[in-house]
């Protein structure tokens, strides 16, 4: 009876670090980011109050090479709080070198799918 009861646990744990893993972590909208500039990008941040340094984690996991391009997917709580927000998100764009290469406000309106072109 206790093995039983342990492994519907495991399952029930399991789904739901599954959904929060595919659905709420990567279930937001859809960022194509365009590197048109003259270097490789190795960061991308997005942020509610870029003010207070608030920029979370690093969205990407290999540089974007110049004249290349990466979707990035954020997570689904971007979109539910763009919503309360009138100015939606921002997000930042750093060269391998550390300089800001980008900056823009305003993302997150009335589309999931945004194309960012970095020049």
């Amino acid at each position: 009876m206790e093995r039983s009861n342990l492994k519907k646990a495991v399952y029930i744990i399991g789904g739901v670090l599954l959904f929060w893993f595919l659905f709420v972590q990567n279930g937001g909208d859809t960022i194509t980011i365009m590197n048109r500039s003259g270097t490789d990008i190795c960061e991308v941040y997005f942020a509610y109050s870029p003010e207070e340094g608030e920029w979370g984690r690093n969205r990407i996991l290999s540089d974007i090479r110049r004249l290349h391009s990466r979707d990035v997917r954020l997570p689904l709580y971007f979109e539910w709080f763009a919503q309360d927000r009138a100015g939606g998100y921002t997000g930042k764009i750093v060269s391998c070198d550390g300089d800001l290469l980008d900056q823009l406000d305003g993302i997150g309106g009335e589309s999931n799918f945004f194309v960012w072109e970095v020049r």
